[in-house]
C-alpha cells in the first residue's frame, strides 16, 4: 500500500462533511454581510439627512466610527471588489451625502469637516486590508 493511500477512507469522509458544513456557513455569512451592509447604508442615510444622536463625545469621531464600520461591511458584503473600487464607491457615497446635507442645512464648513472625518473612517477601515495584502505580496516576493 502506498504511503499516501488511506485504507479506511476516514479522512475523505471528514473532509467532504467539513466542506459541506463550511459551504453552509460561508453562504449564511455572505447573506448576513449583505443584510448588514444594507442596514448600515440605510442608517447612514437617515442619520445624515435627518440628524443622528450624539453617541460619542466628538461629533466628528462619530462620523469616523460610522464610516469605519461601513467600510468593513462593504469589504465583507463584496469580497470580490478591489480596495480601490471600494474606496471610490464610498467616497462617492459620502460626497453625495455631503452635497445633500449642504443643500438641506446650508452649513458648508461643518459639512466639509464631516466629509474629512468620513474619509478618515473609510481609510481607517480599509487600512488593515491594504496592509495584509502588502504583507502577502512581500512574502510571495521572497
Amino acid at each position: 500500500m502506498a504511503e499516501n493511500e488511506n485504507p479506511t477512507g476516514l479522512q475523505t469522509h471528514l473532509s467532504s462533511e467539513m466542506a459541506r458544513d463550511l459551504g453552509w456557513i460561508l453562504e449564511f455569512s455572505g447573506i448576513f454581510a449583505r443584510v448588514s451592509f444594507i442596514a448600515c447604508i440605510c442608517s447612514v442615510i437617515v442619520a445624515s439627512l435627518i440628524g443622528a444622536p450624539h453617541i460619542l463625545y466628538s461629533y466628528h469621531l462619530s462620523h469616523f466610527a460610522v464610516l469605519y464600520l461601513l467600510a468593513l461591511t462593504v469589504l465583507a458584503a463584496f469580497p470580490d471588489w478591489s480596495i480601490l473600487k471600494t474606496f471610490w464607491a464610498l467616497v462617492a457615497f459620502v460626497t453625495a451625502l455631503g452635497v445633500a446635507r449642504i443643500l438641506i442645512r446650508h452649513h458648508v464648513e461643518i459639512n466639509f469637516l464631516d466629509w474629512i472625518a468620513d474619509l478618515s473612517g473609510i481609510l481607517g477601515g480599509l487600512a488593515p486590508v491594504v496592509v495584509q495584502r502588502l504583507r502577502e505580496v512581500q512574502v510571495r516576493g521572497r
